[in-house]
């Protein structure tokens, strides 16, 4: 299972997502008071980042399921395809909280800056990675099919 690339590009993408549950997605500054937006809460009480959170824990289902269904490779082309959709949801998800934050804010404080974390781009880059083992899934899948053929 692990002797393929296409694990070790599954593996990797598992890492990032479970990374962005813990890492922080966005900081908001508001009158000097630090508020931040990470996978699994925000510390803004008003802001429900739930949405966020499923999106995240789904996307990391999906792409540990895909690691484990390696003896089918065309459930695991589709559960790859799935898994590259979530993770575009996921960034969707992100995007309406982070709208959701802006805007509580904006009434309850006179200035605001936002800064962005490096869990930002890990939906981004688990997508790459996601369709980088897809390709090779299908490399190998093409390989059994041509040596079926020579039988």
């Amino acid at each position: 299972m692990i002797q393929r690339i296409q694990s070790v590009y599954i593996l990797v993408a598992i890492a990032l997502q479970g990374l962005s549950l813990i890492l922080n997605w966005s900081t908001y500054i508001a009158d000097d008071t630090a508020y931040y937006l990470s996978g699994l809460n925000t510390s803004y009480d008003k802001v429900d980042s739930s949405p966020l959170t499923l999106g995240i824990l789904l996307s990391l289902a999906l792409i540990i399921v895909t690691l484990f269904v390696y003896k089918n490779r065309s459930q695991q082309l589709r559960i790859a395809n799935v898994s590259i959709i979530q993770l575009v949801v996921t960034l969707g998800l992100f995007s309406w909280v982070h709208y959701q934050c802006i805007e509580a804010l904006k009434v309850d404080f006179s200035s605001l800056d936002i800064g962005y974390g490096i869990a930002v781009v890990f939906p981004i880059i688990s997508g790459i990675l996601i369709w980088l083992a897809k390709k090779a899934i299908k490399k190998d899948d093409d390989l059994i099919k041509s040596v079926d053929r020579l039988r």
